[in-house]
């Protein structure tokens, strides 16, 4: 039954998501499932799946795909954290590290950089 209801929720999705998405408000944004009983809308799904596939031909199956990978990943998540793993030093740690490698191309005004390479 569960996987039935999880089937319909999944092509409701890959068609409303290959049409071009749903145009509503942020107010009446659909949830379009739920994981571990947290709603993902289809604003925050689109979000990140445009973010991860920029340059991916959007089918059927690529999407069906993603769904997979999403909800493995959430589930994995929601996991990590019921183990307490995110309160982990290490874990602490080594997110701090990805936190400041991510931040630092913003940081950093390249044709400032540039200039003064140049001038020197």
């Amino acid at each position: 039954m569960q996987n039935s209801i999880y089937m319909t929720r999944r092509l409701f999705f890959a068609l409303a998501f290959l049409i071009g998405g749903l145009s509503v408000s942020a107010q009446s944004d659909p949830v379009i499932m739920t994981i571990n009983s947290e709603a993902v809308t289809l604003e925050d799904f689109e979000r990140i799946f445009r973010k991860n596939n920029r340059d991916t031909v959007i089918t059927k199956e690529s999407l069906d795909e993603y769904i997979d990978l999403f909800v493995n990943f959430k589930l994995k998540v929601a996991e990590a954290k019921s183990l307490g793993m995110d309160t982990v030093q290490t874990f602490i740690t080594e997110l701090d590290g990805y936190r400041r490698q991510l931040a630092r191309p913003y940081l950093t005004d390249s044709e400032k950089l540039d200039e003064l390479i140049d001038e020197a």
